[in-house]
This record gives C-alpha cells, structure tokens and sequence, in this order.
C-alpha cells in the first residue's frame, strides 16, 4: 500500500500524536517521518509498514480509493450495540 506523507500528517492529527511520538511507536528515526511528511523521498516498504501497523492498532485506517486519505476504524456491532437500538 502507496502511503503518502501528507496522509501520515493527517493520521497523527486523529491520534493527537507529534513527528516524535509516532517514529517511537514505529520504532523509526524521526527525520523518516519529517522527510516523509514533507515529500522530500518515500521510506522503504518496511518503514511504511511499522508506521501503518503503528497508527492502525490504535484505531485509525489509510484510505486509497479516489481520493486518499485516513479514517477512524468502525467498530464492529456489538449484542449490547443491537439490544440498545431494539432489535
């Protein structure tokens, strides 16, 4: 998956995270994350995955159709979800 770095700005904005918190929950150098983010060269695949590893299991997703971009995951239904809209 193509993440682009303006993506990457927009993911952190969601999760409130700074350039540094993000490259340590990544485990990456934070100057990948700022050249990243400023389109001056993409990482190598493994890069783009500990970050997409990193900012989805807390809840938010990158998006490729049309148009990229991030989204916050939806929950799945829960019983208690469907008991309280009585169904």
């Amino acid at each position: 998956m193509k993440i682009l770095g303006k993506q990457v700005v927009a993911a952190r904005g969601l999760l409130g995270w700074t350039q540094g918190q993000l490259a340590a929950a990544a485990d990456v150098a934070i100057d990948t994350i700022v050249s990243w983010e400023r389109g001056e060269h993409g990482p190598r695949q493994a890069t783009v995955e500990r970050v997409r590893q990193a900012i989805e299991a807390r809840g938010v997703e990158f998006t490729n159709g049309g148009q990229p971009g991030v989204r916050y995951k939806a929950k799945p239904a829960t019983e208690a979800d469907h008991n309280a809209a009585g169904e």
